[in-house]
């Protein structure tokens, strides 16, 4: 795919706030779900993607890193980076999973740290709504 092929798909992705390489990760990402980018084909090299989207090198590395890192694509040297051949779990079959999925660091909240001692040990008073 040639690169500015992509980035006419990816449309406004740099929008908002948080980190590029994050944003243009998960633009990649919904790309590959709509199907407008098929799995095995070949993404635009690093260098030509970042010319494209005049971000950085490093930017584009980062994004395409995290896609492979979350099966969304694979690479092998002196072949580029392709879509996968067989596509993770669809988040959007799942609520849930498609939050999971898109998270970001200003609106993910983490409940593992909520309940710092288990509730069976703290008094039940505690629950009870206060008198009307």
């Amino acid at each position: 795919m040639e690169a500015q092929a992509l980035v006419r798909q990816l449309g406004s992705w740099s929008a908002g706030k948080g980190a590029l390489q994050q944003k243009l990760a998960r633009a990649l990402v919904r790309t590959i779900r709509a199907g407008t980018i098929p799995p095995g084909l070949r993404l635009p090299s690093e260098r030509a993607l970042a010319d494209a989207l005049a971000v950085s090198r490093t930017t584009v590395v980062a994004a395409y890193d995290a896609l492979r890192e979350s099966s969304w694509a694979e690479s092998r040297p002196g072949s580029g980076t392709r879509v996968a051949a067989k596509l993770p779990l669809n988040p959007a079959a799942s609520p849930l999973l498609d939050l999971l999925a898109n998270l970001d660091e200003e609106t993910t909240v983490d409940f593992a740290v909520g309940s710092p001692h288990p509730l069976s040990e703290l008094p039940p008073e505690l629950f009870a709504l206060p008198p009307a």
